[in-house]
């Protein structure tokens, strides 16, 4: 699998992420529900010594934050250099990368909202139309049902008028 963050693709990156970091119920590392114990603890009878919890989340959490650093590109890694944890990492790149997500979910929902069928096939319409509502799935902006119903309908152009006069009546039915 390639999957390194760029300037360009953060969304995809993320859920990519987030998948992998969930299939091995590591997430908390990243949203905060894994806080790191105390370094040290206090033993009766040896003094102060390394607390094994410590050690065990500072191994995992290593590990968490080499898996998202090495999916950097070389000009987004500046983000991240010197941070310390998985959550620090995390956050740095979705408030860096938050403006772009933004950006894309607007455009992507602009398309979808103007997207007619034009010149192309049914086929090359319904692909194209069906591309856009996947991306914003991808992006945690899902479209519902009644409104994807309704744009893919009235992008079809006046050869579908009457169809699409019958298949807006209530009840519209289901996008799939």
């Amino acid at each position: 699998m390639s999957l390194r963050l760029s300037s360009t693709n953060f969304l995809h990156w993320k859920t990519q992420m987030l998948n992998i970091l969930e299939s091995y119920d590591l997430q908390g590392f990243i949203n905060g529900e894994v806080q790191p114990p105390p370094q040290f603890i206090n033993n009766a009878d040896f003094g102060t010594q390394t607390n094994p919890a410590f050690v065990k989340w500072r191994k995992t959490n290593c590990l968490v934050k080499g898996w998202l650093t090495a999916t950097l590109s070389e000009e987004v890694l500046g983000i991240v250099v010197g941070l310390n944890t998985a959550f620090e990492v995390w956050n740095a790149l979705v408030h860096a990368f938050a403006r772009v997500s933004s950006n894309q979910s607007l455009a992507l929902k602009q398309r979808l909202t103007s997207i007619t069928r034009g010149t192309d096939t049914l086929a090359v319409y319904l692909r194209r139309f069906k591309a856009v509502c996947d991306d914003l799935a991808a992006i945690g902006k899902p479209i519902p049902d009644h409104k994807k119903s309704w744009w893919l309908l009235s992008g079809l152009g006046k050869e579908y008028k009457v169809f699409t006069t019958t298949m807006l009546r209530p009840p519209v039915l289901p996008y799939s």
